[in-house]
């Protein structure tokens, strides 16, 4: 007896696993001496049409490396098919087959398959070349059937791998047709091993040893020269001759019969073969054709109430078929998993679609649907459903693939299946403007979602309950309405409404089973936004954090989001330290899990709180992790990654390393939504302003009147806070009121929703204001207010990025005997007129000199660039430098290029020379 489980681990395996080896296959060495000689190249083709062995050859060639040698070189399998043609499930396929070999290998590229938008063909081909460089020793990778990709993307793949080919990779891809790759060059650069049709076809010794193995009596000269001239050494087509002959038949006249084409032999052949069958296997053969792998359960399932055939007998038939040798290929090592060599399943289909109805193909094909789905493989149950167009069953197969698809953050098969489906369909399908909301949802587009879920909840309403119907079956009921709810407290919190955020959450806990773990994530994460709003947001946390530690399972979707929503809270309280321990545990278990999406909150978390704390090299670090898994994090995250490292550099007085951030943030943007987000054009303007352009800050400022609406959520970038601080910048009496409203409005917000963060930044940027009136009381007043919610959590970074006349007024509360200490700490965080040097060699002279030389520069150095030119010619690695400086190599690489640029060179000992020459350094 199979069991269930072994099936569903096997059909996997069977597009990973090279074919058994097929009986009367005479090995030629003279081709496996050529693939031996080729493995030293990057790629190997074998090319020829349907039957010359091309499977055959290979599968033996890899059996006699994996066993034969020493060391043995081992070699994964993966059989392809038109469904492939994707090109994240072809990768996925793909990393899947070395993952046979080097288990939990390619990190990396399986991160890049689980982005949350689009990725460049190249970012996966660096990625893979990366993690293969990294595999411990040298491998083949069998592409079979590749003639069945259609999808330019995965050409382009290949083609632009050959440019970064990794050296521990030899490829072998077995086609009908050439693969639209660069050949021409490959052959130039000998890169390349060829073995053609040619090749592969019997020699008419070849064709006579086979026949006279096959036939009872030795065939006459004349009789094999005339099969070599019509077959031309077409195995498999004397595979069908030798097939085709009747019992007691005269072979000699009847081989002297074939004629035509290889096609027409094909089919003349193939009524022959057929002709010879028993019923019941001819019966079996045309049924199961439609299957590109079979096994016997898949089988017994598809002839379930089938006349001609006996009940569990599927196993019997499938030996039958492998004791005849009647183009059956195995696909597995336990022979569970079969599939037909594909010109025989072809030519059986065309006979079942001549012989039975639509309606009879159709049943077949739904049977096999609903055997897939209930072994849980969606994709294969969905290939069966849209072969007869029954969109139907395609969409009742989504919702039931929909939760572990969501649970295993796998956004790139959420859209795929959404593009399966005509638009005027999808309009009026539940679940698949679920779906569609979902993806929306993913990406950030809010708007968008509101407007479905309106359009859901009219479908919804209009169906009773107590019958079926296109939504599903009347269980599906109440998980549709509790997504909706989820979703609907996103709504609720984001237009400022806590309560019917938290209602909202309640209600779609209640709705959805244990098992929708992501979207419970999602209303545990708002019940909680929408508590701490409502000033209960200690309660909340300890709810959230209770709840996680009693789960058994730490790094699932529901566990980590928990997680995120504690750590969120923390921050919006106050309460940085918290919020640190909440978030290094959720990225730690995000990372283990494999969970890009949980990842990308981990480390904008803890972005935000370094940020915060002024401690600038580690929050570049986790922005600088966001922008690189800008593809496979949460859209938001990956965009607010960019701009609190345009911020960072902006700390620095590195303007001119935010603008190349600041255009990726723009692509983003602009892809995504057509335009530049409010944030980034608040942003920009405050970076221009900061280097001059006063003009242009001032026009964005004036042109931005977006209304204040909502709850704050944890963003470093408020276009509202950016504009207030424009206005105060230009400093007339209209714009100090107009900012003064403005930070009025998000005080009164940010008090009634009990945030903490947003307290301490508009109180700060108010008691700037009120100074800028000359109400200094109540400008004290408010800056101490800002000191007292900022002390608990350590906030700093908030201060000292309002510049000099924070760091004044500052003095000032200090002096008064007010939170001395704290104040010290921020005050510690401004930039000093006069750091101290890396030498120790007379600050106040040193210093001076620096200024007034990188004042003659077109671009000076900063004071984080100068520290780094000291040490370069202190003769230091760049990871020495980064130790000493507490930077990572990659920023000091930054730094060093920077200063190469402005000091117009291109080496490391040029510069030091040339600032020696200009004066940076003493002579001696």
């Amino acid at each position: 007896m199979i069991k269930q489980s072994d099936l569903y681990k096997g059909l996997l395996k069977t597009k990973l696993n090279k074919p058994g080896i097929t009986r009367n296959f005479i090995d030629r060495h003279r081709l496996v001496r050529l693939l031996n000689t080729g493995i030293r190249r990057p790629l190997t083709i074998v090319i020829a049409p349907a039957g010359f062995g091309k499977t055959t050859l290979v599968s033996s060639w890899v059996e006699s490396l994996t066993e034969g040698v020493t060391p043995p070189v081992p070699a994964a399998w993966l059989s392809l098919d038109e469904n492939d043609s994707d090109l994240v499930v072809f990768l996925r396929y793909l990393v899947a087959a070395i993952e046979t070999l080097f288990p939990d290998s390619c990190p990396e590229t399986l991160a890049l398959l689980q982005a949350s938008q689009p990725v460049p063909v190249l970012s996966f081909v660096v990625a893979l070349s990366n993690d293969i460089e990294q595999l411990p020793a040298r491998f083949v990778l069998v592409l079979d059937d590749y003639y069945a990709i259609r999808n330019t993307e995965v050409h382009d793949f290949l083609s632009e791998m050959l440019r970064h080919w990794p050296q521990h990779l030899h490829m072998v891809l077995i086609s009908r047709s050439n693969p639209p790759l660069p050949l021409g060059k490959l052959r130039g650069t000998d890169q390349l091993t060829e073995i053609r049709t040619r090749d592969l076809r019997f020699s008419p010794d070849e064709s006579a040893a086979f026949l006279s193995n096959a036939l009872p009596s030795p065939l006459s000269p004349a009789t094999l020269s005339f099969i070599d001239e019509r077959i031309e050494g077409w195995i498999a087509g004397l595979r069908l001759a030798t097939l085709s002959l009747g019992s007691g038949s005269d072979a000699e006249s009847e081989l002297l019969n074939l004629s035509g084409s290889h096609l027409e032999i094909a089919d003349y052949l193939m009524d022959e073969v057929l002709a010879n069958q028993p019923p019941a296997i001819l019966r079996f053969l045309l049924v199961t054709s439609i299957l590109d792998r079979f096994c016997a359960p898949l089988c017994e399932s598809i002839l379930a109430g089938d006349s001609e055939l006996q009940p569990g007998e599927a196993a019997g038939y499938i030996q039958y078929l492998e004791q005849s040798n009647l183009f059956v290929i195995p696909l597995d090592n336990s022979r569970q998993w079969h599939r037909y060599h594909h010109l025989f399943q072809d030519l059986l289909q065309r006979r079942l679609t001549a012989e039975a109805s639509p309606e009879q193909v159709a049943g077949l094909h739904r049977r096999a649907a609903a055997w897939f789905a209930e072994q849980g493989f969606v994709e294969e149950a969905l290939r069966h459903a849209l072969a007869i167009n029954d969109l139907n069953l395609a969409t009742q197969l989504v919702a039931t693939g929909l939760c572990n698809a969501l649970n295993a953050d796998d956004r790139t098969t959420l859209e795929r299946w959404l593009r399966l489906f005509p638009d005027a369909y999808i309009q009026r399908q539940p679940w698949l403007l679920i779906l569609q909301a979902i993806v929306l949802q993913l990406s950030w587009q809010l708007p968008a979602v509101w407007k479905l879920l309106d359009q859901i909840e009219a479908l919804l309403e209009r169906t009773d309950e107590s019958e079926p119907s296109l939504v599903g079956v009347p269980q599906d009921l109440p998980v549709l309405r509790g997504i909706v709810a989820s979703m609907r407290a996103i709504q609720a919190f984001s237009s400022g409404q806590a309560d019917r955020a938290v209602a909202a959450g309640e209600e779609a806990l209640a709705l959805l089973p244990k098992e929708w773990r992501t979207v419970r994530g999602v209303a545990s994460s708002y019940w909680g936004f929408g508590m701490r709003a409502l000033g209960q947001g200690d309660a909340a946390r300890r709810t959230l954090v209770d709840d996680y530690e009693s789960l058994s399972e730490k790094s699932d979707a529901y566990a980590l989001r928990l997680l995120f929503s504690a750590a969120f809270i923390s921050i919006e309280l106050g309460d940085l330290e918290q919020g640190r321990l909440l978030a290094e545990t959720l990225l730690e278990h995000a990372i283990s899990g494999r969970m890009p999406v949980s990842m990308g909150h981990g480390h904008y978390l803890l972005g935000v709180l370094h940020y915060y704390r002024n401690e600038l090299d580690a929050a570049e670090k986790h922005f600088d992790e966001l922008v690189g898994k800008r593809l496979i994090v949460h859209t938001q995250n990956a965009r607010n990654g960019m701009i609190g490292l345009a911020r960072v550099y902006a700390a620095r007085a590195e303007i001119s390393a935010a603008w190349p951030i600041m255009d990726i943030l723009s692509r983003l943007d602009v892809d995504r939504l057509g335009q530049d987000g409010a944030d980034a054009r608040s942003l920009r303007a405050q970076l221009v302003l900061r280097q001059g352009d006063a003009e242009a800050a001032f026009l964005w400022a004036d042109g931005f009147n977006a209304p204040i609406t909502g709850q704050s959520l944890l963003w470093l970038q408020s276009p509202h806070l950016a504009k207030a601080w424009i206005l105060l910048e230009r400093g007339a009496d209209a714009d100090i009121r107009s900012a003064l409203d403005i930070l009025d409005t998000l005080q009164s917000l940010a008090e009634r929703s009990f945030n903490v963060c947003s307290q301490v930044e508009t109180q700060a940027l108010r008691a700037m204001a009120l100074e800028k009136q000359e109400k200094s009381v109540e400008a004290l007043a408010a800056l101490q207010r800002a000191v007292e919610l900022a002390q608990p959590g350590g906030f700093i970074r908030v201060f000292v990025d309002l510049g000099p006349p924070m760091q004044t007024m500052l003095q000032s509360l200090a002096n008064k005997g007010i939170a001395v200490g704290f104040i010290s700490h921020i005050l510690a965080g401004f930039p000093k007129h006069s750091p101290e040097t890396s030498n120790g060699s007379e600050p106040d002279i040193f210093w001076s000199r620096i200024r007034l030389t990188n004042s003659m520069l077109i671009e000076p150095l900063t004071n984080r660039e100068l520290e780094v030119l000291s040490l370069l010619r202190k003769r230091l690695s760049n990871k020495e430098i980064a130790l000493e400086l507490s930077l990572s190599p990659t920023t000091v690489k930054r730094y060093t290029n920077e200063i190469y640029g402005k000091l117009g060179v291109n080496r490391r000992w040029d510069a030091v020379l040339k600032a020696e020459e200009l004066g940076f350094f003493s002579q001696s």
